[in-house]
């Protein structure tokens, strides 16, 4: 698991730029908070679903730590808008002292405000039951650098890196030897169609899954840092190079191809990917949520296997998103959260999200099932970068607008030259307003 040298280095870059700008996402104050002696309840509003396998076991790890602690926990299910229902809340008696998403989503609505706590001082923090085993034990730094904020405002217990999906007993000739470029990948084309299956399943109408598409293949042909960079530039001339060319005609060409399930462009999510799942298509882009969403649909012997998003040239890094607990800087009981989050990095639960809920965790020691061991492996193998090269996190108005592009893009709406030439349009009037 590596962190390439150049997003580290924009990384930096962007940590400074906000320091001087007065917006550094570091720790706020804690003038809201109690004693910490008197927190002996804290509020946590959380990204999922009671139903949900990742809540089932964040729920028995409350009921555990309440029992062992005393702290009582108020946790409220708030579903997956959490922080716009977080951010509603700031000016409010009523913010949460704990709350849960992935890090570009934790970054926009509250690091770029410096809303959120640091957490720093979590990871030297002791985990429940092991002796002498802390946070950091639990959290390699590696996704440290995937943090672009100026200090750790995240602690993350899930990792979900964004990859191909397929079946295993349809192509079990991908599962030894998965395409490595591009046109491998496209070459497989013709035969899936003669299976009778589309190629690839997109729900067009989400627009971070089409996002997720356009800017992976961004990165693969300007290299880690370099769309970050793009986006950053207020004269946006990057758009002219002939690299994004090459990745915005190889998407705008997967529509004129007919290479998606027909009706991507006109059906409502979850519509594509169910049909995926039931064998329509051979190929879905998506991230490592696929096993325990869409898993009890598959068949029994769907064999289900995944590889990395394949290259245009050198450039392999995986797109990861780390999802994990961040503290409102306004939290009344930021201490009773953090000793939760320690709690909760524990070995025992850590396991649970790997094998009861099916979800990769960072710690690189918890056996996963074999259904993960793909991602796994291509985490291990490859270079990390923070997924859509971090503009999502860093630039989150600009890249909305982005994205009905990418939308554009993957329908055959607009072709490369119209994309760039709309894209550029975008980022200088955003720039003007912004810079």
């Amino acid at each position: 698991m590596r962190l390439p040298t150049l997003r580290r280095a924009v990384a930096v870059a962007a940590a400074t730029l906000l320091t001087a700008s007065g917006l550094a996402a570091c720790g706020g104050d804690d003038d809201a908070a109690l004693p910490a002696s008197e927190q002996k309840e804290f509020v946590y509003w959380s990204m999922w679903q009671e139903s949900e396998p990742v809540a089932k076991v964040i729920k028995a790890a409350i009921a555990s730590f309440e029992d062992e602690t005393g702290i009582k926990v108020d946790v409220q299910w708030q579903g997956r808008e959490v922080l716009t229902k977080v951010k509603a809340a700031l000016n409010t008696d009523d913010v949460p002292d704990l709350v849960d998403q992935g890090f570009p989503a934790i970054k926009a609505a509250l690091g770029l405000d410096d809303q959120a706590m640091d957490l720093s001082s979590v990871y030297d923090m002791d985990v429940s039951g092991e002796a002498g085993r802390t946070v950091r034990d639990a959290v390699p730094e590696a996704y440290d650098e995937l943090n672009t904020a100026e200090s750790l405002i995240l602690v993350p217990y899930y990792v979900s890196a964004f990859s191909i999906w397929y079946s295993g007993r349809d192509y079990p000739e991908l599962v030894d030897s998965p395409p490595e470029t591009w046109s491998d990948f496209t070459a497989l084309f013709d035969q899936v169609k003669a299976n009778g299956q589309a190629p690839i399943a997109q729900d067009a109408d989400l627009l971070s899954y089409d996002s997720a598409l356009v800017d992976a293949a961004l990165v693969r042909t300007l290299g880690v840092g370099n769309l970050h960079a793009l986006v950053s530039d207020e004269s946006a001339e990057g758009w002219d190079a002939p690299e994004v060319h090459e990745a915005l005609d190889a998407i705008a060409q997967l529509a004129v191809d007919d290479d998606y399930l027909p009706g991507y462009d006109s059906s409502k999510w979850p519509a594509m990917e169910k049909a995926w799942a039931a064998d329509k298509a051979a190929f879905l882009h998506m991230g490592s949520w696929v096993p325990y969403a869409l898993g009890p649909e598959l068949d029994k012997d769907y064999d289900l296997h995944t590889f990395n998003f394949p290259t245009f040239g050198e450039e392999s890094a995986v797109p990861v998103t780390t999802y994990g607990y961040a503290v409102p800087s306004a939290a009344e009981a930021p201490d009773a959260a953090k000793k939760f989050i320690a709690y909760f990095l524990g070995s025992k639960w850590l396991t649970k999200l790997s094998t009861d809920a099916e979800i990769l965790t960072p710690d690189p020691n918890i056996d996963v099932p074999k259904i993960l061991e793909d991602q796994q492996a291509m985490l291990a193998d490859n270079d990390l970068y923070l997924a859509d090269d971090g503009i999502v996190a860093d630039f989150p108005d600009l890249t909305t607008r982005l994205a009905s592009l990418n939308q554009g893009l993957i329908t055959g709406e607009l072709s490369a030259d119209e994309y760039v030439d709309k894209a550029k349009e975008v980022q200088e009037q955003y720039w003007k307003l912004n810079g």
